[in-house]
């Protein structure tokens, strides 16, 4: 009878009909609530040549309770860079969660954990882990007074992440199909400091690995490192004001000039093997248009735009952006778009969102009258869901 109680006791324990205390500090109560703790975190498989092999990866991911006992269990596989989204869910909140990769050498990097409290819908304090270390391991557990993650591995870079911190961008993935052609593939992914500042990129295209390294001096942006395979070039960004002027390669050996109105580039004339000068105008209705001139091609292009919130605003410096946006790429402020003095010639952009009102698709159809000519679909995802 007294080992059946010892069970029944135990039993209760576990299930968290009884909860320990300490009579002179009731809020060390842990109370039995079920929990969830949704997990993102950015694979990075490509092989460190910037070549096409990759290498196939194990992710787990567990909620552990303190008898040790595994409440709750995710598990990842793959041989490509990615983005990972899944919750646990658990009876109790008074858990380790434990991520871990095989092969360790398989970057595992911006690994946030948002706690939350599914009985009151109360979400504790989320924590952000900049990287798995080299043991290709990590532990945190959940303090449920304070209602925060806490890193147990030691000597890992972590920290609370501020207000709008997880509506950032953390990967963009294109696929675009041309006629009858195999559809093109393309993808990047972002990584932060705990300030917020976009400090490196990955980007893979056509099977190669361009890397980026972003610095910053007195918050603003003035290089970027971008590499592939061994080779690395250095754009340098020069401003006036708080616009960009000038942005030069100092080895690829061309570079990139701008001209304002106010906050709106007017002109845009880069140099090198096909120099391009591109003219634009607005109007108050709203249309943009925007004249590219080349060697080979005079070509007006009028587009509609619409009052999108850009995703990349939240990530890209503001000044950047401007440059990315004018020719046309990571867009999507566009209704539509078509060939100055050619009807038959037009693309057109639809959009998806998320609960939060985040972009999280752009299709882009063009035409050639009423024949579909190309299809292109970017997919935006996010820190957090």
């Amino acid at each position: 009878m007294k080992k059946t109680k010892k069970i029944l006791i135990g039993a209760m324990l576990s299930l968290g009909l009884f909860s320990c205390s300490n009579n002179d500090d009731n809020s060390s109560k842990v109370v039995a609530e079920e929990h969830s703790f949704e997990f993102n975190a950015q694979t990075d498989a490509s092989s460190p040549t910037g070549k096409n092999a990759a290498t196939s990866y194990t992710l787990t991911v567990e909620a552990v309770g303190k008898d040790g006992k595994v409440l709750d269990t995710k598990t990842f596989t793959g041989t490509a860079s990615g983005q990972i989204n899944d919750k646990l869910t658990t009876t109790t909140g008074d858990v380790e969660i434990h991520v871990k990769v095989l092969p360790a050498t398989i970057p595992i990097k911006n690994i946030s954990i948002l706690p939350k409290n599914e009985k009151t819908k109360e979400p504790g304090k989320a924590i952000v882990i900049a990287a798995l270390p080299a043991t290709g391991e990590v532990k945190v557990n959940y303090d449920t007074i304070q209602k925060e993650i806490k890193v147990i591995t030691q000597g890992i870079e972590s920290f609370i992440p501020s207000d709008g911190f997880l509506d950032r961008l953390s990967a963009v993935s294109v696929e675009t199909t041309v006629g009858t052609a195999a559809p093109v593939k393309r993808y990047k992914t972002f990584a932060y400091d705990s300030k917020g500042n976009l400090v490196s990129s990955v980007y893979v295209n056509a099977g190669v690995t361009e890397k980026s390294e972003y610095v910053y001096e007195a918050g603003r942006l003035i290089k970027i490192n971008k590499t592939v395979g061994a080779k690395t070039t250095t754009e340098v960004l020069t401003y006036t004001g708080d616009n960009i002027t000038l942005l030069k390669n100092e080895l690829g050996g061309y570079q990139s000039s701008y001209v304002y109105d106010g906050a709106k580039i007017v002109t845009a004339t880069d140099t090198g093997t096909n120099a391009v000068t591109s003219t634009l105008s607005y109007n108050a209705q709203n249309p943009l248009r925007m004249t590219y001139k080349t060697n080979a091609m005079n070509q007006s292009l009028v587009y509609i735009l619409n009052t999108n919130v850009d995703p990349f605003a939240t990530s890209i410096p503001a000044a950047y952006l401007k440059l990315l946006s004018y020719k046309g790429e990571d867009k999507t402020n566009i209704e539509s778009e078509q060939v100055d003095g050619t009807t038959a010639l037009t693309a057109t952009y639809t959009y998806e969102k998320d609960s939060k009102g985040r972009i999280v698709k752009k299709t882009r159809v063009t035409k050639d009258g009423t024949v579909v000519t190309s299809t292109s679909v970017t997919t935006y995802q996010y820190l957090s869901k």
